[in-house]
């Protein structure tokens, strides 16, 4: 699941859900994913995407008890968001 939203992700804004920040380091990079930080809001490069910015968060939480159960899940949760964008 995770795989999956992190493609749909660069997809949708040309952009990684995680990247290095200024002066970080691909260890620093790592361990900021390992405390639980957040992706980037995928609507911050693309308002328009509204609640499939909230699915694909989702399925890329840090957490993998906290994603989707599955791509079945997931794919559920993205067509009804999909289907909420003008």
């Amino acid at each position: 699941v995770h795989a999956l939203a992190a493609t749909l992700f660069e997809l949708a804004t040309g952009r990684l859900p995680r990247e290095l920040a200024a002066e970080e380091d691909e260890d620093a990079l790592r361990a900021r994913v390992a405390a639980g930080a957040p992706p980037v809001d995928a609507r911050a490069h693309r308002p328009a995407l509204g609640v499939v910015g909230d699915v694909l968060a989702a399925a890329l939480a840090a957490d993998p008890a906290a994603r989707p159960a599955d791509v079945a899940s997931f794919l559920a949760r993205w067509t009804r968001a999909a289907s909420a964008v003008d």
